[in-house]
């Protein structure tokens, strides 16, 4: 049985990489006929599918003297999912899965499935990734841009134009019954994510702006159906990264009373399910808007980041839908939300949901 490596920002209570790691586990399963597979990361959230993890690091470092120790008699070291390849560092994990196969394992395979590439701080930034791609054995794109920038790289493979991981969800949930909706309640779903307060500090004016374009809009929404319940989702609940201190804010500030605060769930499923009751999400989180467009609940994502505008425009979002980085369109997009909530009309879905699924599936082609 193949050995699996899976690497990534796992085990930091983040909804979004959680799926990454759903998935795998299953692909593992499903496609590549092994449930050997490792993730390097500890912590890590309850999935339906076996794996394994690491132990908890004895000292800052220690997870690297771990995961040198799985390479050495692995078949695979797979970067799986997500934003990663942004900069390329000498201490990362896939810099070890480098030297390993030029080492103690050369059968190791490296490669990448569902990511994005890019956007780069600097050239610098740039070109470490450059060079660490060329060293790969396999590479899956979750976004067209990527996929064409890499084109450009010459590089020793073909790479795949896949997509999102998270997108292979209601697959793995194949057979597990499903929250029902409550037919008498209305449930709109809220993410909020704080972006350049962690990130660009210089840019700290625009996260203000968007989160107050929120809260205005919120206000709104709650004026125009006040049977309406908020689910507010922490998507990420790192202490210090997270979203949770944000989201409280625009609950007090929204001045809404009839509202439900979701911590984050240390089960995808779980997650899933809830956001799956909503009738419409309004979304910061990439991952709130993701697990929303599968589970065939509409949305409304803010572009705060370039992989946002790239999922927006890869899945065909219906430009009735688009609002930019929550620059609203007050009266319009109230409208359209308000069709919604009280079913008076068709819903325009994005009109590549069930392509991006199957794109997503080669993921696991390699």
């Amino acid at each position: 049985m193949k050995k699996i490596l899976y690497s990534g920002f796992y085990g930091f209570k983040n909804t979004g990489d959680d799926a990454f790691l759903e998935v795998a586990a299953w692909g593992s399963k499903e496609f590549l006929n092994t449930e050997n597979i490792v993730f390097l990361a500890h912590g890590l959230p309850k999935l339906v599918n076996d794996f394994q993890e690491l132990g908890k690091p004895l000292f800052k470092g220690f997870d690297r003297i771990q995961g040198l120790r799985e390479m050495v008699n692995a078949d695979y070291f797979i970067s799986a999912g997500g934003s990663t390849f942004v900069d390329h560092k000498k201490h990362y994990l896939k810099a070890l899965a480098e030297i390993a196969k030029k080492t103690v394992n050369r059968k190791i395979q490296t490669g990448a499935i569902g990511v994005s590439i890019g956007p780069f701080k600097n050239s610098e930034y740039e070109q470490n990734v450059i060079k660490y791609l060329k060293q790969l054995n396999f590479l899956t794109l979750r976004d067209n841009r990527s996929y064409e920038y890499v084109n450009t790289l010459d590089l020793p493979y073909k790479p795949i134009e896949a997509f999102d991981l998270a997108a292979l969800l209601p697959l793995v949930y194949t057979g597990i019954n499903k929250l029902p909706k409550n037919k008498n309640k209305k449930i709109i779903g809220v993410s909020v994510c704080p972006y350049e307060s962690i990130s660009k500090l210089d840019e700290i004016k625009n996260e203000n702006r968007r989160n107050e374009s929120i809260i205005k809009l919120l206000k709104k929404i709650n004026k125009n159906n006040e049977d309406v319940t908020f689910r507010f989702f922490v998507i990420n609940g790192h202490k210090v990264f997270g979203d949770k201190k944000l989201t409280l804010d625009v609950i007090n500030k929204s001045q809404i009373k009839n509202f439900e605060l979701v911590d984050y769930q240390n089960s995808v499923l779980s997650a899933w399910n809830l956001i799956g009751q909503c009738d419409v999400m309004i979304a910061t989180r990439l991952h709130a808007a993701i697990l929303a467009a599968y589970n065939d609940v509409p949305f409304i994502l803010n572009e705060y980041h370039q992989k946002c505008t790239d999922f927006l425009t890869d899945v065909g979002q219906h430009e009735d839908w688009m609002v930019g980085d929550a620059e609203y369109e007050d009266d319009k997009i109230i409208n359209v939300l308000s069709r919604v909530i009280n079913k008076e009309s068709k819903i325009e879905k994005p009109l590549f949901i069930s392509d991006t699924q199957k794109k997503s599936l080669k993921n696991f082609s390699f």
